[in-house]
This record gives C-alpha cells, sequence and structure tokens, in this order.
C-alpha cells in the first residue's frame, strides 16, 4: 500500500517520493513510524481518512478502532465509477514504440448499468516531453529517466488508441473480485491521484504496478519469482498458474486489422475475387458496384459488402494514405453503403474465430543447450540464454504475426580444447515481417528487420566485432500459417576481417506453422561489400521446432556463415 521494497542492504524504502503520501518524515524508510503516524493522524485529524481511504480501511480492519468520517469527494468519486466488476486488459504488442512493443496491460471498472465504451480505466504509464528524441526516450525509460503516473480514462479512448489507431488485439480478463476487493482498490488508486514514481521499463512498468494493485485486493503475489523484471505477459500467466479462479471469462476484442483479415479469410474464392474488383476501381457508383455483385446471391452481397466496411476502417487509419487516397476510400465507402441499403435488413454470415489468449503462449525468458558440429571447429557444445521476449517459431499467440522482439540474447560456444567463446550478444533483434494477407490495395506494409550487438565472425574466437544488421522488404501469406518475404538487406560491422565494413545484398525467406507441434523457418542471403566489392558474404538459416509446450521445445538448425553448423537444442522457456 506504501509500496515499500527492500534494498540490497535488507532496508525498506518506499517507490513514492512525493513528502505529502506519509503521515511521518521517516515513512518514506521506515514501515512502523509511517504506520504509527498514520493512526495518530487518523484518530486525531479524522478528515486525513479521506485523503487515503485504502489505509483508513486496513487500520480498522486489522490494528484499532477509528473514527467515523463522512468523505463526500470520495464517495462520489465511487459513486461515479459505480463497479459491479473488474477486468484486467491485455494489449498485444505495438512495434511501433519501445514502451508498447511488450504489450500493455490495464484495469477496467464494470458498470452493468451503462455502455461498456463508457467504463472507466486506469492504466499507467510514463509521462514524457512531447517529440522526446527516440534514444533519450529509450535511455530514459530504460534507466528511470521519467515518473510514471496512474490515470483515469474512459474505455473508448483505449479502444480508439489500441484497436482502431495501433492496430492491437485487447484480451479481457474477467475478474472474480469481491466488492471489498473492489472497494480497496478503488480506494487505493485514489491516494495514488497524481502521485509520481519512477518508471521503469523492465520493473517498475504497468505490469509492475498493475500487479502490485491486484495482490494488494487478493493477498497473493503474481510477481515472476525466477526473475528481476516483469513483463505484460507475466502477469496473465502468473494469474493463471496461481489464481486461476480470479479468472472468471476472457473475451477477445480485435484489431480493426484482425476483424478484417479473420472475415476475408472467410469469403469464398469467387467472394474475394468480387470485392478485390470492386475495391481496386479507382471510381465507384452504387450502380458500377451493383453490377460488380451481381453475381453474388443476397447473403454473398452481405459478407462482401461486410468486409468491405472493415476495410474501409482498417484504412483510414493508415498513416500512409495520401489525401487522394483518402477521396477514393469515401467514394468506394459511398457506393458500398447505397448498395447495403438497398439489401432487406440482416446480419451477414460469419463464423466467430477466437485464437488462443495471450496465457498459453510460450514463456518469455529462454535457457537453451545445444549439441553442434561446426565444419570448421569440430563438435561442441552451445548454451543459450535470451532473457526476453520470442522469435518467429516460438509458441506465440497474442502476439504480431510472423515477428521476433529478443532482447539481451547471449550464446556461448564450448568446442573441445578451447575455452569458452562469446559467439553472439545481441542487444536487440526486432522482425515484422508485416505479412499482406489480403492482397487487397493498401494491405501491402514494409517487411523489416533491425538487430544489433556483438557477435564472433570466426570460429577460431580471435575476430569480434559489434554489428548492426538491417533489412527491408515485402512479404505475403498464401496461407494463414504461412509468410514469404524477399528484400534487401545490409550488415555493417566494427571490423572489416571478412572483407568489408558495410555489405549490401539481398535475402529471401519464409516462415511455415505447419501445426502446433511442429513449425519451421528458413533465410538465404548473398552480400557485397561496399568498400571491396570483389569480397562477399553468402549466408543461410534453416531452423525447426519441435513440440508445444509453454516451457520447453526442441530445435534442430543448420546454419551457413563461411561454414557450415548443425546444432541440435533443448529449450527451457520461464
Amino acid at each position: 500500500m506504501l509500496h515499500y521494497e527492500k534494498t540490497f542492504l535488507g532496508e525498506f524504502t518506499s517507490a513514492i517520493d512525493t513528502p505529502a503520501f506519509f503521515f511521518s518524515p521517516r515513512g518514506k524508510n521506515d514501515p512502523l513510524a509511517e504506520l504509527q503516524a498514520t493512526i495518530s493522524s487518523f484518530i486525531e485529524e479524522p478528515h486525513s481518512q479521506c485523503t487515503f481511504p485504502a489505509r483508513a480501511m486496513f487500520v480498522s480492519q486489522n490494528v484499532a478502532t477509528l473514527p467515523d468520517v463522512q468523505c463526500d469527494a470520495f464517495n462520489s468519486f465511487l459513486s461515479n465509477i459505480n463497479a459491479t466488476g473488474v477486468s484486467l486488459i491485455y494489449a498485444s504488442g505495438y512495434l511501433g514504440n519501445p514502451a508498447s512493443m511488450y504489450g500493455h496491460v490495464f484495469l477496467k471498472f464494470n458498470n452493468t448499468s451503462q455502455s461498456e465504451l463508457l467504463d472507466n480505466t486506469y492504466n499507467y504509464g510514463a509521462r514524457y516531453p512531447d517529440n522526446e528524441n527516440p534514444i533519450a526516450y529509450i535511455l530514459n525509460g530504460i534507466f528511470g529517466g521519467y515518473d510514471g503516473y496512474f490515470a483515469n480514462q474512459k474505455y473508448h479512448h483505449q479502444t480508439l488508441t489500441y484497436t482502431e489507431s495501433e492496430l492491437r488485439d485487447l484480451w479481457e480478463y474477467s475478474l472474480s473480485l469481491t466488492s471489498k476487493e473492489i472497494s480497496i482498490l478503488l480506494a487505493h488508486l485514489w491516494e495514488l491521484e497524481q502521485i509520481p514514481m519512477t518508471y521503469y521499463f523492465f520493473k517498475q512498468n504497468c505490469a509492475y504496478q498493475i500487479s502490485q494493485l491486484l495482490s494488494l485486493a487478493t493477498g497473493t503475489s503474481y510477481m515472476p519469482n525466477d526473475k528481476a523484471w516483469i513483463m505484460p505477459f507475466d502477469i496473465v500467466t502468473a494469474i493463471k498458474k496461481r489464481h486461476p479462479s480470479l479468472i472468471e471469462a476472457v473475451k477477445y476484442h480485435p484489431s480493426r486489422q484482425e476483424a478484417l483479415y479473420k472475415k476475408f479469410a472467410q469469403l469464398t474464392d469467387k467472394e474475394k475475387t468480387r470485392l478485390t474488383v470492386a475495391l481496386s476501381a479507382e471510381e465507384m457508383t452504387a450502380k458500377t458496384l451493383t453490377e460488380l455483385l451481381e453475381p453474388l446471391n443476397e447473403d454473398q452481397m452481405k459478407r462482401v459488402i461486410d468486409t468491405a466496411f472493415d476495410y474501409f476502417s482498417y484504412l483510414s487509419q493508415s498513416q500512409s494514405q495520401s489525401e487522394n487516397d483518402m477521396s477514393v476510400l469515401l467514394q468506394q465507402r459511398k457506393a458500398f453503403v447505397d448498395v447495403r441499403f438497398k439489401l432487406p435488413p440482416g446480419n451477414s454470415r460469419f463464423e466467430p474465430i477466437t485464437p488462443a489468449p495471450p496465457d498459453t503462449a510460450q514463456d518469455t525468458t529462454l535457457l537453451q543447450v545445444s549439441m553442434m558440429h561446426n565444419n570448421d571447429a569440430d563438435t561442441g557444445v552451445s548454451v543459450r540464454f535470451r532473457a526476453n521476449y520470442y522469435d518467429l517459431l516460438t509458441v506465440n499467440p497474442a502476439r504480431i504475426p510472423f515477428s521476433e522482439l529478443s532482447t539481451f540474447d547471449v550464446r556461448i560456444n564450448i568446442f573441445e580444447g578451447t575455452k569458452p567463446n562469446l559467439a553472439e550478444l545481441t542487444a536487440l533483434r526486432i522482425t515484422n515481417l508485416n505479412a499482406a494477407s489480403t492482397g487487397l490495395p493498401g494491405d501491402d506494409k514494409i517487411a523489416w528487420k533491425f538487430a544489433s550487438g556483438y557477435r564472433d565472425l570466426s570460429v577460431n574466437n580471435d575476430i569480434g566485432a559489434f554489428y548492426i544488421d538491417g533489412f527491408l522488404g515485402k512479404s505475403y501469406s498464401p496461407a494463414f500459417d504461412i509468410a514469404l518475404y524477399g528484400g534487401l538487406s545490409s550488415t555493417a560491422t566494427s571490423k572489416n576481417n571478412l572483407g568489408g565494413y558495410l555489405a549490401v545484398g539481398a535475402e529471401f525467406g519464409g516462415v511455415f506453422n505447419i501445426s502446433p507441434h511442429y513449425a519451421m523457418s528458413f533465410s538465404v542471403g548473398h552480400q557485397r561489400y561496399a568498400n571491396a566489392l570483389e569480397e562477399k558474404r553468402t549466408y543461410a538459416t534453416w531452423e525447426h521446432r519441435f513440440l508445444h509446450h509453454q516451457q520447453y521445445d526442441v530445435r534442430a538448425l543448420l546454419r551457413y556463415d563461411e561454414a557450415f553448423e548443425y546444432s541440435i537444442a533443448l529449450s527451457h522457456y520461464f
């Protein structure tokens, strides 16, 4: 309740620095002194209970009898929210913002007497200057350069931001909290109004603060026991494992993009063709659209038109649309609306598709041991540790399809007769294939990759260099679980032992999720060095993942980069 944490020396200190949050001058570091001062203040100045109602509840229930007091402002606050239930909302990752790559969680207080969009939400996040430099933003976020606050907003604001603008799926976990537990949550949020706490991307973040709030209400800890950081994914899995009865139901709220993809996937080939032809026309009227859709029956026309409405909503949020593009979209949309009004009322027929929720994905920290053979260095063992988060082949429900997000990925190789060698330390690796799955105009974003870190350029342990890898291209998803890509790749290194500092070339590859128990990916690339065109580099990888389990899988890898390397690995996720 006072956000105390133990230091390395075993002493207590609060994450809150605001003096007004404490009654005792020593309250930040002395819980007993703060408790004594709190009781004295609540008895001698009863109205101070209205500033800290959660503390007053705790003291009156566990320590001492307190004078009765009427807290009009707090009671009005409770009445306005009128919460009959609470939901934990998980938002999938968003690779367009470093703070949102790992997903997000917030609380929604449900009021059954009004529209869900008017429900109140509480969201914890960092406050930072407008137009903050991206590098400064990342560094301040990692090292505690920003203050974090709880903010109260209506749910319609959250859906507009996440599902409409950022195209992120939302998962709503309805929680079985009692009215007393809901009251303690709201009382403590009242206490934290405009109270800053130092924000850290990997620790004191949204997941940490929401976890602390829920622990205050239920008495159960949802913090990871086996690592020093917490991600939004960790809190939903902790609840599922430690307190499954807390979850009453799980509801899926698809983004505009996913709503379109799920409807388009259910169209017949004939319906897809008619929709594509109609949306490819730069000039469209109700008459020409009616003629295009004439081969379809009434139900098919409704399905095509409803899918088109999702398409218009999806593209209207795209920042890449020019004024001319938007003008064409509005003209097309008007034609579809006019034709729909001419059809009899009634819903189109689509099967509801609910993907697996985030708590079924593989855990986020990886420890992997491999047996490997390298043509230039014989047989050895490789040990790998990845702090976060997932790759193209992990079991990835509720994560961005055909993407990878890895941080602090370390691999150490040990060959017979040699010392352990740091083969690679990847600080950050991001892949987003943005695989277009409809072929409709405008649904063709850029596929890209970025990675930076340090790696050994030779199996002889004598050529290590810092590197930056990049890729820009296009991708296509011919089937729901398949993505193919190709484009321009580049590699910059701090040493030119392999021929140059900058290599540029082409790369193509693919990802195939064949079944829940088997997936594979491959990539092939060829580059030439910009400062030594006669020097070249060819590389290839072919990786397989076996098993479908949250904590384990088996990997097989064939890799070529100056030498062939084969490995089989056992992976443990936690």
